[in-house]
Parts: structure tokens; sequence; C-alpha cells
């Protein structure tokens, strides 16, 4: 009778043990996704007004560093732009790639952006906006083109091969490619997915809503 007591008890052990091992392989698993794949990471500053920080706070998001990226998507940018040899992250809206020309006119108040002559439609706008003044980004852009040192053509400057240009969304306030000149492809190190509420667990409650 002890034997067989004994002998319930091993195997109740041996199937706990390996529910435990399950789940603890199944959990190693998520967090290495999670670390090598996609992360969460708090939006700080202004420069993504409106889309994050609309209300002083920092807006909570989720990226991932293996997904493609294309126009009008909101990148991670590494950058050394603080003057130093720290490495420092910025988030931007993607308006140009690699090839492509970019030109800019402020017009009655509008300021509107044009890739290969076409003019960009900035769905993250409930309506276009109207400026009293030139916006910071427009003067710095007017610059950064008398000063282009790459090719231009008849739709502005072009984009040299290997290299993006970024804008943030607050066009009054941002540090971006309008001030500092595209970004090398290869410094943006991820794609913004989801702005998740403030406090909230990744995965485990509800996306307050899909970039």
């Amino acid at each position: 009778m002890e034997t067989t007591n004994k002998t319930k008890t091993k195997k109740i052990f041996s199937i706990l043990l390996n529910v435990f091992l399950f789940f603890l392989l199944v959990f190693s698993l998520f967090f290495a996704f999670y670390k090598f794949t996609i992360f969460d990471t708090h939006v700080s500053g202004g420069s993504m007004i409106p889309t994050f920080n609309a209300d002083g706070s920092k807006d909570r998001i989720i990226a991932s560093r293996i997904a493609g990226y294309t126009y009008g998507d909101i990148v991670i940018v590494k950058t050394f732009e603080d003057g130093t040899n720290n490495e420092i992250f910025i988030i931007k809206r993607l308006i140009a790639l690699s090839g492509d020309s970019l030109d800019m006119t402020f017009i009655d108040g509008y300021l509107t952006l044009y890739v290969n002559g076409e003019e960009v439609i900035e769905n993250q706008y409930e309506e276009k906006i109207k400026y009293e003044e030139e916006p910071l980004s427009y003067r710095r852009f007017v610059e950064l083109k008398s000063n282009w040192g790459y090719e231009k053509n008849e739709n502005g400057i072009v984009i040299p091969v290997g290299y993006v240009f970024v804008m943030g969304d607050n066009r009054l306030s941002s540090n971006d490619s309008t001030k500092h000149g595209p970004y090398k492809e290869e410094d943006v190190i991820a794609k913004v997915l989801t702005i998740i509420p403030e406090n909230s667990i990744p995965f485990f409650e509800y996306i307050k809503y899909l970039i």
C-alpha cells in the first residue's frame, strides 16, 4: 500500500514538473519573441502631436523590429543628435523613401508636402491645418533645400540611395529631417504598431487604436 502511494506521488510530481517545464518553455519563447522582435515604450515630447501625447501625457506604444515600413508609417530612428556619442531614439512619420523627390509649399496658410510630384494626403490630421505664419518645419525645409548637397530635380530634392526622410506630425516643433537631413535606412530600427492605454499590459488589455 505504501509503495502504491509513493508511486502515485511520483506520478503526480512528474506531471506537475512537466506542466511547469512546459509553461516555462512557453514563457521563455514568448519573452525571447518579445525581446527581439517587438517591444513597448513611452513617447516623450511634443514632436508627434496630435498623434501622440496630445493631452500632455506620455502615450505608450508597441513597436516591431521586423515589420516593414512604407509611406506614412510611424518609425523609430536611432540617431546621435544630442552632439555626443550616445544613441538616442526619435519617433517620426516616414515621408519619403530612397530615390523619391520631395518638395513643400506654403500657400495661404496651408503647408503641403509633395512626393514625386504628388500631394501627400496626411490622414493623421482631422482636417488640414491652417497656420498663421510659416511653420518651423517649412522654414527649415527651405533652408535645407537651398543647401542640399545631393541631387535635385523639378519635383524638389531627391532622397539619396540608402536614406529616408522623416518628419514629426507637429510641424511647429520637431527635430527631424527638415533640420538634420535624411536618415540612413539602417538606422530605422522599428515600426510603431499600436498605441495602448497608460498602465496597461501589452497583449493582455485592449488596444486603444491601431496605427
